[in-house]
C-alpha cells in the first residue's frame, strides 16, 4: 500500500466520520400511533392518553395498552406472541406487527429524519 493509499483511506474514514455526524440525530418521542389492518390505517391513538384499545384483525381481536408516552401489544390470537415480545414502543418511527393478525402499529411525530428515508 503506497503513501497515496494510505492518505486516500484516511481521508475517506475522516469524511464518512463528518457525514455520520453531521446527518445523525438521536431517537425523538412518538407523540401518535398509527394502528392498522390488512395495511388500511384504522385508528390513530395518541400516545399521552393512558388506554387499551382492540383491534379487530383477521384472525380475532389485538390488545395494545399505551401508557406514559409509549404502546405495546399485551395480548393477541397468534400462536407465537411475537408481538408481545416486542415490548414497549416510544419513538418515532418504531413499529411492531401481529402478522397472522394482520394488525401492525407505527409510531409518529417529531420531524426527523428516519432510517427508511435516510
Amino acid at each position: 500500500m503506497s503513501g497515496a493509499d494510505r492518505f486516500l483511506l484516511v481521508l475517506l474514514c475522516a469524511l464518512l466520520g463528518a457525514v455520520y455526524a453531521a446527518l445523525w440525530q438521536p431517537p425523538r418521542a412518538a407523540q401518535l400511533a398509527e394502528i392498522r389492518v390488512s395495511g388500511r390505517p384504522v385508528q390513530t391513538l395518541d400516545l399521552q392518553q393512558p388506554q387499551v384499545v382492540e383491534v379487530l384483525g383477521a384472525t380475532g381481536a389485538s390488545r395494545l395498552k399505551v401508557s406514559d408516552g409509549r404502546i405495546r401489544f399485551i395480548d393477541g390470537p397468534c400462536r407465537n406472541r411475537i408481538c408481545i415480545h416486542s415490548g414497549w414502543l416510544a419513538h418515532t418511527g418504531d413499529g411492531a406487527a401481529c402478522v397472522p393478525n394482520r394488525v401492525s402499529v407505527t409510531l409518529q411525530g417529531g420531524d426527523g429524519v428516519d432510517s427508511v428515508s435516510f
